[in-house]
């Protein structure tokens, strides 16, 4: 199954709706610090907001300072 993480975040990241590319982004989280990387692009501030939410107790600690910067 790891091999397809990849692809999943692949498809995550395809998802046009902020609302269901947040949840897919935080359903990947615990698997794929990328997702962060994904998240911040996500425009709409709520969904970003929930995203990074989700996102900020599965990251390494190494990440939050970026976590932090996205939410901004």
């Amino acid at each position: 199954m790891p091999e397809a993480l990849p692809e999943a975040l692949q498809a995550a990241r395809s998802i046009a709706d902020e609302f269901y590319r947040a949840k897919a982004l935080t359903a990947l989280a615990d698997k794929l610090p990328e997702a962060l990387q994904a998240a911040r692009f996500i425009a709409d501030e709520f969904y970003r907001a929930k995203a990074l939410t989700a996102l900020a107790d599965k990251l390494p600690s190494a990440l939050m300072p970026e976590a932090l910067q996205a939410a901004c």
